[in-house]
């Protein structure tokens, strides 16, 4: 655990310090835990291990039939735009 105060005194060399066990860290601000400090290649490794499982979902969607095909692109995103309780972000 880092704390907000550490990385104010010590900087980020506390941080590269911690995170070279190759272990996620808290960093904390008032004793909770405000994000987390990991390695460049950590981060990476992560970003392709979710497009790699959101690849394998889409292929499993794709074998189950859970798809439909878009003839209007103009009538889909209007779909999307006028969802009730839409948060409008895609994902």
């Amino acid at each position: 655990m880092i704390t907000a105060n550490d990385v104010k005194v010590r900087g980020i060399k506390v941080i590269k310090e911690a995170i070279k066990d190759g272990l996620p860290h808290a960093v904390t601000e008032r004793g909770k835990p405000a994000f987390y400090a990991i390695s460049v290649e950590d981060y990476e490794e992560y970003q392709e291990w979710r497009l790699d499982k959101a690849i394998r979902e889409a292929e499993a969607d794709y074998d189950a039939g859970n798809f439909s095909v878009i003839t209007d692109i103009d009538s889909f995103i209007d779909g999307i735009i006028n969802e009730p309780d839409s948060n409008n972000t895609g994902l």
